[in-house]
């Protein structure tokens, strides 16, 4: 096993990274080679066991996990074996209380001799950020697609040692991303509780100081509140929406800096 993940709080998945083992057998007198297949599973915590699993290959080292922070989807990094193009990914999982089943896979040459590792997902669950160990490289990935949308390049690495799994650090040089182009200037907007009733907190996020809007809309297309309309210094601000004065029902909270807008669901019930 390389990872726990709890989820809804009765299960747990865990990738295993599948490999070799040999086992005696002492009817030919020699070892037998028997092959892992890379996992992921998924337990029932109450009864701690076993309720189904998915296989991939062996070469795909199964690693880190997430959970989808909107959908019951979880993401799993692929390491991948170097040398063995194909083998390492990125996968989406859907699951309920009693199965798992693989929403998408994305292979990319991209990936190949990467060694996958860490895994993170943007707080709206549009986007997914891959780090990988060996090449120095940072894939972003489309979450609903698996579609990879930009790979950053780290240049100059620093030189790295890694006794017994601890990473030394024989040099330090400066890194720099080759294009930050595409790095949205909106980076998240949700809210919470949701559905709420009748105050919700919508929370955001931007990267730089830049002129931000945030409006609330009926699903008639008309505005109903207005916030800021002026500029915001990077980083988390939030906002105390009180809708006590409105009706059950659906809106949409958009967030704008004049180039760019991201676009949340709310739902008030009274």
């Amino acid at each position: 096993p390389i990872q726990c993940l709890s989820v809804n709080n009765d299960l747990l998945f865990i990738t295993c990274s599948g490999g070799e083992y040999q086992e005696w057998n002492s009817e030919t007198n020699n070892f037998v080679t028997y092959t892992i297949p890379g996992q992921v599973q998924l337990w029932n915590t109450n009864t701690m066991t076993l309720i189904t699993s998915v296989e991939f290959s062996q070469g795909s080292t199964p690693w880190h996990i997430i959970n989808s922070p909107i959908n019951n989807e979880v993401f799993v990094a692929l390491s991948g074996e170097d040398g063995s193009p194909g083998t390492a990914g990125v996968v989406c999982l859907s699951y309920v209380s009693d199965n798992i089943s693989i929403k998408w896979e994305k292979y990319s040459d991209d990936f190949d001799n990467a060694t996958l590792h860490v895994i993170a997902i943007s707080d709206d669950g549009e986007t997914l950020f891959v780090s990988s160990r060996g090449a120095g490289y940072l894939y972003i990935l489309d979450a609903n697609e698996g579609n990879l949308i930009q790979s950053i390049s780290f240049t100059s690495p620093p030189t790295i040692a890694s006794p017994a799994g601890v990473a030394v650090l024989s040099s330090i040089v400066d890194m720099a991303i080759s294009d930050i182009s595409f790095v949205p200037q909106i980076v998240s907007l949700n809210n919470y509780p949701n559905p709420f009733n009748p105050r919700t907190t919508i929370s955001f996020s931007n990267l730089k100081m830049q002129n931000i809007t945030v409006e609330i809309f009926d699903l008639q297309g008309r505005v109903v509140e207005s916030f800021y309309n002026r500029h915001l210094l990077p980083g988390i601000h939030s906002i105390d929406w009180n809708a006590e004065s409105y009706p059950s029902g659906q809106y949409l909270i958009n967030m704008s800096n004049g180039t760019h807008r991201k676009t949340a669901k709310a739902t008030l019930i009274k």
